[in-house]
């Protein structure tokens, strides 16, 4: 059976997606400061008008800019098409390489591929090469060859609507489509939609108007010309195609956010696990879009309504007025928060074997200080997925699932020996009466510091070792809770000598700023060499994998004891597996970035309201894929905000 293709943004973890949007998100807010700098530049003396358009009953001033401004301004709209087209040629080429190997193509890729090109068309080097020239007076930009300038942004204006609009509406439409492709009746109204306002674009530019690109702009430029001249209210015929536009686009907008909110209904009531796929997709192209759009439209609106000079407004072309409802005098902001749109866009729509990374180049990605990892990198580029119990086929010796596989069987097991630890050699342990051990569990060693108070189990078993550790339980444990200053985490691994494979690792810069809380270093420490010993003696007589788990406290020492095994042991990756629960933070972020690099399966297991796990705030972080069982059961795997408040 041919297995089911993914997207990227499936493969992208949690942290990684956070990441990404706040790196989105500072490129739109530099966007949108570099308008508003220019926009209010514009109306002073930096950009003096030279002489004026006396267009009766008014005069309105021509602004030139200084020459170093427009200098630069073209060449990076330039740079900015290089961009977009470099990006566009790479994104067809993986997804025409992906529908040529007769692997599944989605329906959102394809309206990408659509997206991508026509913002191509958008940003064309044309009005950076007539603004270049300007700057160097080659050209005057009074000529009759402004013509082509306005043929030019007509063309631009149709590109971006057309796209954007068709984007957006498919997308939101498509995603509820879970086991069926549309039929014609999902592409009817699109069409119908889209050639209107394409229709509308056109004859305009017939009778010399030239509407803007983005939705409902046109109608609000036009009430701002009113007041700056009477001429203006004379003709309807500017505000006649206004309001043809206006009224086209509302039916589009409208239907849109039906189709948003209808969407979002339907994948509300079916299994979240099963349709995993487009439920992220959802939620991040709701979050992204409106997101990116509301920032981009307000900017527009702000560019193209507070600026007055002639080249805003009209020009005069042979005794042909141009009613101009557009700027592209201020463009370079615009194209950086679209530029990074479209990125964005294209990275979480690229097929998944493909590393975002590396978007450009298409080669494998390389995992510093790993050799292991290499062995696991197709379970890293999968997407997180759930079972509900092992493989018959486990036998012990290796993992069978991928790292990225959530088996609910295998944590119920690991939550069973975290809450053992607790009461393990107790009165309330001898009173169990334990009818049938399926699984073959035998204790073989109960580890105990009476100085930290810190007890360890090392379970033999049939198919695997099980290390769990008790949590906070006694005086002691909160005293070591609460020493939270941090100590390097060489001081406290290896704790019984280093595995030749792992001395590149113990070299590497991340590894001497790594960090770990004081108090759960001390407390690890005082059983550490004893339980790495009995685990060395079990996995020696027998190799198979190490599990390691705990509650609270307990699953901070169990993150801590599986990155001493692979240290100091040389265990391979994908012989340990750690599953805590309700696990505080554990160190900083160059340790997160240590163990998330060496152990590629670890669970982090809490509940919605665990206030335990998180803590301390300042200077830790979290390591591992984070699991959330929020208070109305539901199961979220390595969530993002996203998923969880869309």
């Amino acid at each position: 059976m041919q297995r089911k293709q993914y997207t990227k943004l499936e493969t992208i973890s949690g942290q990684g997606v956070r990441s990404m949007m706040y790196a989105h998100n500072v490129m739109l807010l530099l966007g949108v400061i570099y308008c508003l700098i220019i926009v209010i530049l514009g109306a002073t003396a930096w950009a003096v008008p030279q002489e004026e358009l006396n267009l009766t009953p008014l005069t309105y001033p021509y602004v030139k800019y200084p020459q170093g401004y427009e200098l630069l301004s073209g060449v990076l709209m330039i740079l900015v098409f290089a961009y977009m087209f470099i990006l566009t040629v790479f994104y067809w080429k993986r997804i025409i390489t992906q529908w040529w190997r007769k692997k599944d193509v989605t329906l959102e890729m394809v309206w990408v591929m659509a997206l991508t090109l026509g913002l191509t068309v958008y940003t064309n080097p044309f009005n950076a090469i007539v603004v270049i020239e300007e700057a160097l007076e080659i050209l005057d930009p009074r000529q009759i060859t402004l013509e082509i300038e306005f043929i030019m942004s007509t063309v631009e204006s149709v590109a971006f609507s057309v796209v954007t609009t068709w984007y957006i509406w498919t997308t939101a439409h498509s995603y509820r489509y879970l086991d069926r492709k549309p039929g014609i009746l999902f592409y009817i109204p699109k069409v119908l939609v889209v050639a209107g306002g394409l229709v509308i674009r056109i004859l305009a530019y017939q009778d010399n108007v030239f509407l803007n690109e983005m939705a409902l702009i046109s109608i609000f430029r036009y009430c701002t010309f009113i007041p700056q001249d009477p001429r203006i209210r004379e003709d309807p015929t500017p505000l006649c195609w206004a309001l043809w536009l206006m009224f086209v686009e509302l039916v589009g907008v409208c239907w849109t956010l039906f189709d948003v909110f209808w969407t979002r209904h339907c994948l509300k009531k079916v299994d979240y696990m099963r349709f995993r796929s487009k439920q992220i997709g959802f939620r991040f192209f709701v979050y992204f879009n409106a997101s990116f759009y509301i920032f981009y439209w307000i900017t527009m609106l702000v560019v193209i309504t507070v600026t007055v000079d002639a080249q805003t407004l009209f020009y005069a072309l042979g005794g042909r007025w141009w009613f101009r409802f557009s700027s592209r005098i201020y463009p370079f902001g615009m194209l950086l928060m679209l530029s990074s749109y479209t990125y964005v866009t294209a990275t979480v729509n690229l097929p998944a074997h493909f590393h975002a990374r590396l978007f450009f180049f298409g080669c494998k990605p390389c995992v510093r200080g790993s050799l292991e990892r290499e062995e696991g990198l197709v379970d890293e580029i999968e997407p997180i997925t759930y079972r509900s119990t092992e493989p018959q086929s486990f036998a012990g010796r290796r993992m069978d699932l991928p790292t990225t596989c959530f088996t609910m069987q295998t944590h119920v097991l690991m939550f069973n020996f975290a809450w053992l630890v607790y009461y393990y050699g107790t009165e309330k342990f001898n009173n169990l009466a334990i009818k049938q051990d399926v699984f073959k569990f035998e204790v073989a060693d109960h580890v105990v510091a009476k100085a930290t108070d810190t007890h360890a189990l090392v379970i033999d078993g049939e198919d695997r070792v099980v290390i769990a550790f008790r949590g906070t339980a006694s005086g002691k444990n909160v005293w070591t809770d609460l020493k939270i200053t941090q100590r390097p985490v060489r001081e406290v691994i290896p704790s019984i000598g280093v595995a030749q494979v792992n001395t590149d690792l113990l070299a590497s810069s991340a590894w001497r700023k790594a960090n770990v809380h004081s108090g759960f270093a001390t407390a690890y420490s005082a059983v550490a060499k004893q339980v790495l010993e009995k685990v060395k003696d079990l996995y020696d007589a027998k190799p198979r994998p190490l599990y390691f788990t705990g509650h609270s406290l307990g699953g901070c020492l169990a993150t801590l004891c599986s990155l001493d095994c692979y240290v100091s042991l040389g265990i391979n990756s994908r012989d340990i597996f750690v599953s805590s629960f309700g696990s505080p933070r554990l160190g900083n972020n160059a340790f997160r970035e240590v163990y998330d690099n060496s152990i590629v399966s670890c669970w982090r297991i809490i509940v919605g309201p665990d206030m335990v796990a998180k803590l301390p705030r300042w200077g830790y972080k979290h390591c591992g894929k984070k699991v959330l069982l929020t208070t109305d059961g539901d199961l979220f795997l390595d969530p993002t905000a996203l998923e969880l408040k869309l």
